[in-house]
């Protein structure tokens, strides 16, 4: 074992992790989403999240880790941390961004942006330790706007209806049952 504080591997797992046997890699299939069940730990995207690679394939820009605890209508439901609704926040805030600045590229009057965001994205933000979900303008319903409050042990529950939805952003898992 090396003495020298500059040549230290133990707190570098991938330098002392075994590589896996060829057979062993192939054993991935627990991962599937199809294996994902309530309770198990999970890998979820939003619709909104698949992208266009440079070669022309669908991608998916970005995961968010929880745990499923139902479906509802081909929704994933899941409970995650604040951390992890922070993510889902902030990468839906980008969507939005992105959208309406392709609006404006597109030749959109400036007084039509807010409207035609709201209308195809959900307006995510935090108010505290709550995330306002406001679907108000989506649906033309003053009534569609949810608050999500982190339970007793300060996870949120995302996923359901009127939740981080709206338009094209249903949450689905793409990988579960991590061991």
């Amino acid at each position: 074992m090396s003495t020298d504080p500059n040549n230290n591997t133990a707190a570098d797992p991938a330098a002392n992790t075994d590589v896996p046997a060829a057979d062993d890699a192939a054993e991935l299939d627990y991962l599937h989403p199809d294996n994902l069940r309530q309770g198990s730990i999970g890998l979820f995207v939003g619709d909104w999240a698949w992208t266009d690679g440079p070669d022309g394939s669908s991608r998916i820009g970005v995961g968010f880790l929880g745990v499923l605890i139902d479906t509802w209508n081909g929704w994933a439901v899941f409970r995650c941390t604040r951390e992890v609704a922070e993510a889902i926040v902030a990468d839906q805030q980008q969507q939005r961004l992105q959208y309406r600045e392709g609006l404006r590229d597109a030749g959109t009057a400036e007084a039509d942006l807010d409207r035609m965001v709201d209308e195809a994205y959900t307006s995510l933000v935090f108010d505290g330790d709550t995330i306002v979900a406001d679907q108000r303008v989506m649906y033309d319903d003053p009534q569609a706007i949810e608050r999500i409050t982190p339970d007793i042990d300060g996870r949120r529950r995302m996923g359901d209806p009127l939740r981080v939805g709206g338009g094209s952003s249903r949450l689905t898992p793409v990988a579960g049952a991590f061991r």
